[in-house]
């Protein structure tokens, strides 16, 4: 197929993410179920999640790559820190006007 007939402006382009960092992002949500239960991070306090978040940064800034009770890199628990603030977030209204403000600027953009 010809890319000069397929529209993809203002689409979401997931290959740019890196299948590495998803599949690290995937063994800590993996081992969150395994500790705590599925989808249990619903019920979690977003300021809990910050504190989770920073001291996985700090740990690592530190030097310390792995974290020693799961065993994964302390960036992989921070970035799933990170995915869970977003999600909460993104329901907020202001985020998703925001949201929609890009996809409708990246759609003139990418054409």
């Amino acid at each position: 197929m010809s890319d000069k007939f397929k529209f993809d402006g203002g689409k979401l382009q997931h290959r740019l993410i890196p299948p590495k960092a998803i599949e690290q992002l995937a063994a800590v949500m993996t081992y969150g179920t395994v500790k705590y239960s599925a989808h249990s991070w619903k019920n979690v306090s977003s300021e809990r999640y910050l504190d989770a978040l920073y001291r996985h940064l700090e740990a690592r800034r530190l030097g310390h790559v792995l974290d020693e009770e799961s065993g994964l890199p302390h960036l992989a628990h921070a970035a799933a820190n990170l995915m869970f603030l977003l999600e909460r977030d993104s329901g907020n209204g202001e985020m998703g006007k925001a949201l929609t403000s890009f996809y409708e600027e990246a759609a003139e953009e990418i054409g």
